[in-house]
């Protein structure tokens, strides 16, 4: 049955027709219930979990209205806030069953009759790892093949050589893969030294492996030990310096440097690990420093220095050969060539000490005799056969105080040395 009402105003109209509107209003009644269902889902992920992991319905959490169709509703999610407020679960998504999308910012629908079911899903991300800490110690070893670095004597109950360096990598936290029962597998590190010029070792072994199986909170320790062969002959270096002396004073100096395998200033052995120097004398300068200063030198790392000293002659006669040696002195020995300056004295009759008194001999020259003359590089005319038996070395090179003339016997007489006047004057620094 349907109602409604009819109302009717009747206009004064003096003639002609009349018109008569009639208006009708019907109510109809269109509340049909509509159900409500707010429902939350909710999983924990550990750091292990897939990120697949079901959600789990909270049935204490459903909620149950009842509204009508066409309303709006809106739902309310739920964080499960800590006692200090704050969010454990983040919301992952929210469903609704209706024909018509939710609004994700409100979370409001507009109902339809019969059942609306609104579904939220929440995430809680958790880690029950357990920290631990791990110490790796990389220890970097060289060892000089040719033996002439010696290898430590605690580092052979290691490894063979000398320790360079070591250092330490801590790892801790769950961030650098250490926790409790987690497998662990120290990186090696084969580079070792100073910036831009770092060696390359090699790697050894590790202690007591270079993965410990399932780490323990505490005491977690990886020992790691590189080793770097070298040969340290390859970079010895032996500074030689050859000094041209007059008694003290340095006339020059000559330094040169020996490198294995080069033998041109010395000669290598390596069988016995050692070097010799090459002397270098000259006609004038002979060698004053003895053999063992410079021969059989033991090998040692980096630069080793050697001093070879030479003095200039001082022989009345000069070298007698191009060895530099001193006639009558022996190689390697420094004889005294510190010949005083003081004024030689002369007499006017040099005479002749003969101490073997069985052997005749020749007249000793007398003052004013053709001899003499010789002596005094006056002219030679006028000389007897035993005055030519007298020759004089004075004017020929030799050095300052070393001008004599030498008396040349007859046979079974002594030759004996006398030293002229005129010499004297004439000696000079050659």
């Amino acid at each position: 049955m349907q109602k409604g009402n009819i109302s009717f105003v009747a206009p004064v109209v003096p003639k002609g027709k009349v018109f008569v509107n009639y208006y009708y209003e019907r109510i109809t009644d269109n509340s049909k219930k509509a159900n409500i269902v707010v429902k939350h889902y909710y999983r924990t992920l550990d750091w292990n979990d897939e990120p697949d992991k079901a959600y789990t319905l909270a049935d204490a959490q459903t909620k149950k209205e009842s509204s009508y169709a066409t309303l709006s509703y809106t739902a309310k999610p739920d964080l499960r806030a800590d006692a200090e407020g704050k969010a454990t679960f983040v919301l992952d998504n929210v469903k609704y069953s209706g024909p018509t999308e939710i609004n994700k910012d409100t979370y409001t629908v507009k109902l339809i009759e019969g059942e609306n079911t609104i579904e939220f899903y929440y995430t809680q991300k958790v880690d029950t790892r357990v920290a631990a800490t791990v110490t790796v110690l990389h220890n970097y070893y060289k060892h000089d093949i040719s033996g002439i670095v010696p290898d430590d004597s605690d580092g052979v109950k290691v490894l063979p050589g000398v320790l360079a360096g070591t250092y330490a990598e801590v790892f801790a936290g769950t961030k650098e893969n250490a926790w409790v029962g987690n497998k662990f597998t120290a990186q090696q590190k084969l580079k070792f030294g100073i910036k831009d010029a770092e060696l390359t070792y090699k790697f050894v072994n590790a202690e007591p492996g270079i993965t410990i199986p399932e780490l323990k909170a505490e005491g977690n320790v990886i020992v790691i030990n590189y080793l770097y062969e070298y040969d340290a002959r390859d970079n010895m270096k032996f500074i030689i310096k050859h000094v041209y002396k007059e008694g003290a004073t340095v006339d020059k100096e000559e330094t040169v440097i020996a490198q294995r395998p080069n033998t041109e200033n010395g000669t290598w052995n390596d069988d016995a690990r050692t070097f010799t120097a090459k002397p270098r004398p000259t006609s004038r300068y002979y060698l004053a420093t003895a053999e063992s200063e410079y021969s059989n030198v033991p090998y040692s790392e980096g630069v080793k220095e050697i001093v070879i000293v030479y003095q200039y002659h001082r022989s009345p006669s000069g070298p007698d050969d191009n060895t530099g040696n001193n006639p009558g002195n022996n190689p390697g020995t420094t004889p005294n060539t510190n010949i005083s300056d003081n004024p030689v004295p002369l007499s006017d009759n040099p005479t002749v000490d003969i101490t073997d008194n069985e052997v005749p001999l020749a007249d000793a020259p007398t003052k004013g005799s053709d001899a003499i003359e010789i002596l005094d590089g006056k002219s030679t005319a006028g000389r007897t056969s035993k005055d030519r038996r007298l020759r004089c070395c004075g004017n020929r090179g030799t050095r300052r105080n070393a001008c004599t003339c030498r008396y040349i016997p007859r046979k079974k007489e002594r030759a004996v040395d006398v030293i002229s006047k005129a010499c004297k004057s004439r000696m000079t620094k050659n």
